[in-house]
């Protein structure tokens, strides 16, 4: 006994079903390791962006200190000077008082 063409179709089509289904279930475990894949590249890549950055600010950050520091001590080299010229100048005005007033007292004098 030889099986009908119709019978064999039947039978031949579950075997392709499953095959269909078996290739489906590679696609997505194939689809499954390139997403994992992908994200493990993402979150190396996001991790590796986030040390650089926070490099790229640790440097601006000390950058800004040691700019701070030396407008801090400049700052303090002109006020120390100022200072300094002011209290030259307050004695040169207290010896040109001294001065003016040993001037009237001779003149007074005479």
């Amino acid at each position: 006994m030889t099986a009908s063409p119709a019978y064999l179709c039947i039978a031949i089509r579950p075997f392709r079903v499953a095959l269909q289904v078996e290739e489906h279930i590679r696609e997505v475990v194939e689809m499954q390791k390139t997403l994992n894949d992908a994200s493990q590249k993402a979150e190396f890549h996001a991790k590796h962006m986030e040390i650089e950055h926070a490099d790229a600010i640790k440097a601006i950050v000390e950058a800004g200190d040691r700019d701070l520091h030396n407008e801090r001590s400049r700052s303090e080299a002109i006020r120390h000077e100022l200072d300094g010229r002011v209290r030259d100048l307050a004695a040169l005005v207290e010896q040109k008082d001294l001065d003016r007033q040993k001037m009237i007292a001779e003149l007074e004098n005479r």
